[in-house]
């Protein structure tokens, strides 16, 4: 039993179009993680009168996004939806359909602004097959000859491109033969589409939701496989073949891995959810990968007595993710967020809706296009009202800057230090005690009025429009007493210093007098 797909399949009215499928969606010290993440709805456009949702979503940048999904009308199919960030808005691109029956996106995958591979599926009349478009920075188009395993339905749900000449992209198929569905994962090298051996363990079902690929070399895919019950699916590829992972299981019931995000081959995250047989809700599954092996990690539950889910994930380092999904709330599912900062996974505060949503709001895919800007998708709906586009904007205070180092001068330090990733406004360096202070935008700025001869501790904070970051790591400085001016002559009995000591003490004219005496023996 798939668990996303099942409960919308019973609940939701967009997934009803699957017509057999339903939806899925896809630092260094100091810099651990942003001290402030807010969320906030984005306008989005739909096609009017039509039923409308986004299941993936891709950034090459903060001003470079695509996001996939379809749209329905009245009696006829599904048919493919995309849309594009340019920084400002969101906007309906036009996509093709494979002839007039069902069509959809279920993810995407966009290495560059120019490059972006979307997949889903499309029924052929008899079954459902595979579909990938491509896009090449003006048209989305079909890719033809797609491969498909014979003589049953076949569908692509999420796909990972570390290069433009190197996608994977991963699902199922139903063999025949079996009579029952096995994992599918097919891969593109620049050329043309293949389907590769994947392995499929379960005697019932076997399904992959989720890939992420660091290099041609080196790609992760989770899903579930079902024998008794079901279970957790790792597979991995390492540049020649794939094969299954050891993966935890929470409980004894059902654990799926629905989306996963590797920021090297040694540090993935993968999300879920797991049934709880206590209270009969699934609650949410989160597993890492430390290069040795996968560990649950425990993941908040907003829901206490009703069903938790997480279907998307993207990490930018091994100390910053986000996870996306939703939670059922007084019968209503409503959007679920959550952020990890190296140690705990924790829960970003729901954005404010709109007056144009319904009571439900699911996200299904999520991706982070900097450390302070990620974008999730998915779709509102009502009781009567067709669903619409749903995009979230998550923003994030910087990280701490790392790398600070202080230089003493006279009665100044200069601080240095390495940029924060993400969008930052300015930088601010302060030295304790005392809390004196220089801001900058640039990575280097001088704090003056200190004391020669003390010892100070000086961190640097990184700010933007949503916040402060937390300070860096300290650095210690201490400034020097001044040194003896070189002078020549006489006046190495005499420095500048000390007549102004002896002046203030009474003693000028002892002083002018001595150099009187010396310059009647020159």
């Amino acid at each position: 039993m798939k668990i996303l797909r099942n409960i919308c399949l019973t609940v939701l009215p967009f997934a009803l179009f699957a017509a057999g499928f339903s939806a899925v969606g896809s630092g260094s010290a100091g810099a651990t993680a942003p001290s402030v993440t807010v969320a906030s709805i984005v306008s989005s456009p739909n096609q009017t009168n039509d039923t409308n949702g986004l299941e993936g979503i891709s950034c090459s940048s903060v001003s470079s996004c695509m996001a996939v999904g379809s749209h329905y009308h009245g009696s006829s199919a599904n048919q493919t939806l995309v849309e594009s960030w340019d920084g400002a808005n969101w906007s309906i691109v036009t996509s093709p359909n494979q002839g007039s029956n069902f069509n959809t996106l279920y993810g995407v995958s966009c290495f560059s602004p120019t490059s972006c591979t979307a997949v889903g599926t499309f029924n052929n009349g008899t079954f459902n097959q595979t579909l990938i478009e491509s896009w090449d920075g003006a048209n989305w188009s079909i890719v033809a000859d797609t491969p498909n395993q014979p003589n049953g339905a076949n569908v692509l749900y999420a796909v990972s491109c570390s290069s433009a000449t190197s996608c994977t992209a991963v699902g199922n198929y139903y063999d025949t033969s079996a009579s029952t569905p096995k994992t599918l994962i097919e891969s593109w090298n620049g050329g043309s589409w293949s389907i590769v051996p994947s392995p499929s363990p379960g005697s019932s079902n076997n399904d992959l939701s989720g890939v992420s690929c660091t290099s041609s070399s080196n790609c992760t895919a989770v899903g579930y496989f079902t024998n008794s019950t079901d279970n957790t699916l790792v597979e991995s590829w390492n540049g020649s073949e794939w094969v299954v992972v050891p993966s935890p299981n929470l409980g004894s019931s059902a654990n799926q891995l629905i989306g996963v995000s590797c920021s090297s081959p040694t540090s993935c995250k993968a999300v879920g959810a797991s049934y709880n047989t206590s209270n009969s809700n699934y609650e949410t599954l989160a597993e890492t990968w430390n290069g040795s092996e996968w560990v649950v990690v425990l993941s908040p539950s907003p829901s206490a007595t009703n069903s938790n889910l997480l279907t998307g994930i993207s990490c930018l380092s091994s100390s910053w993710c986000l996870a996306v999904g939703y939670d059922l709330q007084s019968n209503y599912f409503q959007t679920l967020i959550e952020s990890w900062n190296g140690s705990v996974w924790s829960v970003v505060p729901n954005p404010s809706p709109t007056p144009d949503l319904g009571p439900s709001n699911l996200l299904l895919g999520v991706a982070c296009a900097s450390a302070t800007s990620c974008s999730a998708a998915g779709y509102s709906y009502g009781t009567t009202a067709p669903s619409q586009t749903l995009i979230v904007a998550v923003q994030s205070s910087p990280f701490a800057p790392s790398g600070v180092a202080a230089t003493p001068g006279n009665a100044q330090a200069t601080v240095n230090w390495s940029a924060s990733p993400g969008t930052v406004t300015s930088y601010t360096a302060t030295a304790t005690p005392g809390g004196a202070r220089c801001t900058t935008w640039t990575t280097s700025c001088v704090i003056t009025g200190l004391t020669n001869g003390s010892t100070y501790s000086v961190t640097v904070t990184a700010s933007n429009a949503v916040g402060t970051s937390d300070s860096s790591d300290p650095v210690s400085v201490t400034l020097p007493i001044p040194a003896t001016l070189a002078a020549t002559g006489s006046d190495l009995m005499n420095p500048p210093w000390l007549a102004i000591a002896l002046f203030g003490l009474g003693g000028g004219a002892l002083l002018v007098s001595r150099r009187r005496k010396t310059q009647s023996r020159s």
